[in-house]
């Protein structure tokens, strides 16, 4: 029997997570993390949760953290014109950096979480696979995941799909109809502008083309992603998209459809679940977005420690820096990174 530490939100996923280890023998905890002053509600509903189940909760207050680790970060970068995705910093910081550490320095032998994903192991150490769902699959939001994670990992989920979930969870009494988490959890109406303009104040700037010329005025570009085409404010005789956002100057600038096509990314931040940078990228593909599909890779040259160049088999529409590219063999993630510059 071990000593397994829940990570539980309060919703289907987490929940059935806990109530399947408790059948299988483990000793079980819940822990419940208050991330903001708005997730009260959560919390309230995994402590009902660890009730009816028959485990003991507890719940880690780390509003102070979540604010300077992920909140204030997440803003910055959309300040400076990129798009970060703050599910992969908190898994790497917070689930599975603070969390782990502090269950671990408790005596828990494992962490368990209600993710979508598998880990495997043999000789060569453990291994992170996609979760057999693939409309539900998670485990591109957890690449940056290494041995001394994984082997204290436990994804009691990853063999079942989300309807097996919400099925035996309808029947066991517990949470099943909670709607899905929202894409950035920390954000009212998924809305990250009014929390981006409250802590970093945007400024209106112009907006050119490729070829410096001035075609308007924008508003701000926290306001803009790129590939948009509606709410420019400009027109020239032909449909004009987001191309790149130049926080440097402050400009937006845009272009026809084309412009938003490339081969060629520089990523950085790599983290790779084995430790080491692949030998052989044949058979490689990558993800630059959850839900895009996988492109193959045709190269990934080594810039440095944790830089590359990686070069696409085909060209890919709208990449935006900031965003993580992750990388797959097959079911596996072996790694991925930031993209820092399209080319």
């Amino acid at each position: 029997m071990r000593k397994v530490a829940v990570a539980m939100s309060g919703g289907v996923d987490s929940s059935l997570a806990a109530y399947l280890l408790k059948e299988q023998g483990h000793q079980v905890t819940g822990f419940t993390l208050k991330l903001t002053a708005t997730h009260q509600e959560q919390v309230e509903a995994a402590q009902r949760v660890a009730k009816k189940i028959g485990i003991p909760h507890q719940i880690v207050d780390i509003t102070d953290i979540f604010e300077r680790d992920i909140i204030i970060p997440f803003a910055r970068e959309y300040s400076l014109g990129r798009t970060p995705n703050p599910c992969v910093r908190c898994n790497q910081f917070i689930k599975f950096g603070l969390l782990l550490d502090k269950v671990l320095n408790l005596g828990f032998d494992k962490l368990a979480t209600g993710h979508y994903a598998r880990i495997a192991h043999d000789e060569r150490g453990y291994h992170m696979l996609k979760g057999v769902d693939p409309l539900k699959d998670q485990s591109y939001f957890l690449y940056s995941l290494r041995q001394r994670e994984l082997e204290r990992i436990i994804f009691p989920l990853g063999e079942m799909g989300k309807n097996d979930v919400r099925t035996l969870a309808r029947q066991l009494g517990l949470p099943s109809n909670t709607h899905e988490s929202q894409d950035i959890c920390f954000l009212p109406n998924d809305d990250y502008t009014l929390l981006v303009s409250s802590l970093f104040p945007p400024e209106p700037g112009d907006i050119v083309d490729a070829r410096g010329h001035i075609l308007g005025k924008h508003k701000g570009l926290i306001y803009y992603t790129i590939g948009q085409r509606r709410h420019l404010g400009v027109c020239v005789g032909e449909p004009l998209y987001v191309l790149r956002l130049d926080s440097k100057n402050n400009c937006l600038i845009v272009g026809p459809l084309d412009g938003l096509d490339t081969n060629v990314v520089c990523i950085g931040q790599l983290s790779w679940v084995l430790g080491e940078f692949p030998i052989d990228t044949y058979g490689i593909t990558a993800r630059p977005r959850y839900r895009a599909k996988e492109a193959r890779i045709k190269e990934m040259r080594r810039e440095g420690l944790t830089s590359a160049i990686v070069l696409f088999d085909e060209k890919q529409r709208a990449l935006a820096p900031g965003q993580s590219l992750v990388f797959y063999e097959g079911e596996e993630v072996i790694g991925g990174g930031i993209i820092e510059e399209t080319f």
